[in-house]
């Protein structure tokens, strides 16, 4: 059983590897044909269109995170529907309590986030935070450049970019795909949901917001291994991205006066990063309960 988990594990790794080279020589041959040859002695010409980073982004997350789960599953011949856990719709109250637990975690992932950046460095590693930072602002940069709305249809194209497709791709991927794997090869379901959640967060490449995805990973992992489905995860994911979305549009409009992507502040209400960290683990409990009651 080890043997075989591990086996498909590195299998499924492999595709997601062998996904992306093919989707980055694909979109580069597409950027030549917008862009021309110039491109390969110049790629930042495509920061000058956005619709470009858009599709990119879409390529990158349906490559990466949609193709190789079902790739993975044609392979092993698995039923995708009873081994990723699509099946079976929650309840109502299950997606409620879900949303409830976004809200909820909120405090505890800007806190996170806060500490995140205060991590020392030593000083035989001062180039290598100053890479770091000089990567994470380019990140936040290019995330900026791909939301910025100038009509509707790009907010709506946005949310299918930023919130649908990832949704979809990285919990089918992390928590359908990888975290069973995890959770067979070391026979317990705790190392699996927090093992993914690394791999989840690390995947991102960005290490000064590390710690926040790593508890929402953990997050999805919790749901999806006492929801039973994997759609309640798929769900409070994209709520959670559309809600930045949304955050960032109306700071963009002049309704915010604080960026939503800048880092968090050292500014935080404990009474609510308490009600954060109780609320999170009554909700998980929750939701446990509910669907056991639903089995019995």
């Amino acid at each position: 059983m080890y043997t075989s988990a591990l086996r498909q594990l590195l299998f499924l790794l492999f595709t997601v590897l062998v996904c992306f080279v093919v989707c980055t020589i694909v979109c580069s041959v597409i950027g030549i044909f917008f862009f021309g040859t110039e491109i390969l002695s110049n790629p930042s010409i495509i920061l000058s269109d956005t619709n470009y980073l858009r599709f990119y982004q879409l390529s990158q997350s349906v490559s990466l995170f949609i193709l190789p789960p079902i790739l993975y599953a044609k392979y092993y011949r698995l039923n995708i529907k009873q081994y990723y856990q699509i099946g079976k719709i929650p309840k109502v109250s299950l997606f409620a309590l879900g949303f409830l637990l976004v809200m909820l975690v909120q405090p505890l992932v800007s806190y996170l986030g806060y500490l995140n950046q205060l991590i020392p460095f030593p000083e035989y590693l001062a180039d290598v935070e100053k890479w770091l930072r000089i990567q994470e602002d380019q990140a936040n940069d290019l995330t900026q450049l791909i939301l910025s709305n100038d009509s509707r249809i790009s907010f709506i194209f946005n949310i299918l970019v930023v919130a649908v497709v990832p949704a979809v791709g990285e919990e089918l991927l992390f928590r359908g795909g990888i975290q069973p794997l995890f959770a067979r090869i070391f026979k317990n379901k705790h190392i699996g949901v927090w093992l993914s959640a690394f791999l989840f967060s690390a995947i991102h490449m960005q290490f000064f917001g590390f710690f926040p995805r790593l508890i929402l990973g953990a997050l999805f992992g919790y749901m999806v291994m006492y929801g039973k489905s994997l759609w309640l995860p798929i769900f409070c994911h994209f709520v959670n991205n559309f809600l930045a979305l949304l955050m960032f549009a109306l700071y963009q409009n002049k309704f915010l006066d604080e960026d939503p992507l800048s880092a968090a502040t050292e500014s935080v209400n404990y009474v609510w990063l308490g009600v954060s960290l109780v609320g999170f683990v009554i909700a998980i409990r929750m939701i446990k309960n509910i669907e056991k009651v639903r089995e019995s």
